[in-house]
């Protein structure tokens, strides 16, 4: 078999057109090199996209589980917090009947004052509680105003824990008043000031043994004050320190039980110390106790008219006092 010979620019027309082939192959190559490599960094963005979008719903998820179990819990507490000065009222009246019923000769005056002082302290604890839901339900809504006026801090909380003294020291309590400076002028609302520490009281003295001392103290820092509540309680695990300032939260569930409240009282300071623009932060050691330090500015700004306030607590009335601390029980 004869093969025809090529001309030289037959040749030359062969080799040109093997090389455009490769060429051309080697463009096709390369664009599904380059197609394959964004398809794999598009498959790399999808699944990252699919796992973050992931991560999302099983954060909501576990954060919807929580909630719930929030729910649950401030369910269970609220309910055991009415039934519980229900159920001690329902009781004191049951007994007080039966012996009056049967004429028992056993009942005297003073077993009398002290079925009526028990009903009177759970009745304080239902109405108080019932307060503390009010003010929660109005910081919500926005109805809660400051009224604020120029004080004396020092003189205005002197007057209160003045009051407080003697009412504690028959719990057996003892409270110190410390402050670095003799006079030191904030802008605040009284009432809301007032309703901070003893807020912040009622939980320190619950918490502390009888025999035991509470501190309050009173630093001037310029711009601002700080005012501590110190105890010698329990503590708080620094793994919980975080939750105390939460609505409806207790340290655990065995002080639920051990200590009364349904952890109204810490998230309502916070609120009331926020609507001052202050802050306030917890230091504890377990075994040791709790520290509570409120800071507050001196000066709201952007406020029109201030008014000074002229009349400090000179004396807290007993039925306010034990209406304030009606969680504690010897």
């Amino acid at each position: 078999m004869k093969y025809q010979e090529l001309s030289k620019v037959e040749l030359i027309q062969l080799l040109q057109s093997r090389d455009n082939t490769i060429e051309e192959l080697n463009l096709i190559n390369k664009s599904r090199a380059i197609k394959e490599k964004n398809l794999v960094e598009e498959l790399k963005e999808l699944e990252y996209r699919l796992r973050l979008k992931s991560d999302i719903l099983e954060k909501q998820l576990k954060e919807e589980g929580k909630y719930v179990q929030l729910q649950s819990d401030f369910i269970s507490n609220i309910s055991h917090e009415f039934k519980t000065p229900l159920n001690i009222i329902f009781s004191t009246l049951q007994l007080l009947q039966f012996k009056l019923e049967n004429n028992n000769s056993d009942i005297n005056s003073i077993k009398l004052v002290n079925y009526i002082e028990t009903m009177k302290q759970n009745s304080y604890r239902l109405l108080r509680l019932i307060n503390n839901l009010i003010d929660i339900a109005k910081l919500d809504s926005g109805l809660l105003e400051p009224q604020l006026k120029e004080l004396d801090v020092i003189k205005h909380l002197n007057g209160i824990i003045s009051s407080l003294n003697t009412y504690l020291r028959n719990k057996k309590r003892l409270l110190h008043f410390n402050h670095d400076v003799k006079e030191k002028k904030i802008v605040c609302d009284p009432y809301m000031m007032e309703r901070i520490l003893l807020n912040l009281l009622s939980n320190a003295v619950k918490f502390t043994k009888p025999g035991d001392s509470i501190w309050v103290n009173v630093s001037d820092k310029g711009d601002y004050v700080l005012i501590s509540v110190k105890d010698t309680g329990i503590g708080i695990p620094c793994h919980k320190k975080s939750l105390i300032f939460n609505r409806f939260r207790q340290i655990n569930s065995t002080l639920n039980r051990s200590h009364e409240g349904c952890g109204i009282g810490l998230a309502l300071v916070k609120s009331l110390v926020e609507i001052h623009g202050g802050k306030i932060f917890v230091e504890s050691e377990i075994g040791v106790g709790s520290r509570f330090i409120v800071k507050l500015p001196t000066n709201i700004h952007n406020e029109k008219e201030i008014c000074y306030c002229d009349k400090y607590v000179e004396e807290l009335d007993v039925e306010k006092l034990q209406f304030d601390f009606c969680d504690i029980y010897e």
